[in-house]
């Protein structure tokens, strides 16, 4: 598998982690500097970004399929503070939480 590839994987199994750039990078054994140049390559965003981005897609499947109120989402997904996971999720989606399970939920 390629850097991308694992990274990619990686960040999938350590969603509800709290990691950083550094524990992706010793655990793909790459340095820092090199891993988030590969993620700005392939993916064109930074690790941050990705990350944040495929926090806001496991919390969207949360709302959707599950009844855990937004705070213990936000927690699992581990925000500090869920009125900045609210901001965010609004800043991804362009809805709140309510909203989007509202117009969403099935």
């Amino acid at each position: 598998k390629t850097i991308i590839e694992n990274f990619v994987e990686y960040v999938a199994q350590n969603v509800y982690n709290d990691i950083s750039i550094a524990d992706a990078a010793r655990a793909l054994k790459v340095s820092r500097s090199h891993l988030s140049r590969i993620i700005q390559m392939n993916k064109n965003t930074t690790f941050t970004n990705y990350l944040m981005d495929q926090r806001m897609e496991v919390a969207k499947k949360l709302l959707l399929t599950t009844t855990m109120p937004v705070k213990d989402i936000s927690n699992a997904l581990k925000f500090k503070e869920p009125t900045y996971f609210m901001r965010v999720f609004k800043q991804k989606t362009g809805y709140t939480c309510t909203v989007f399970k509202k117009l969403f939920s099935t």
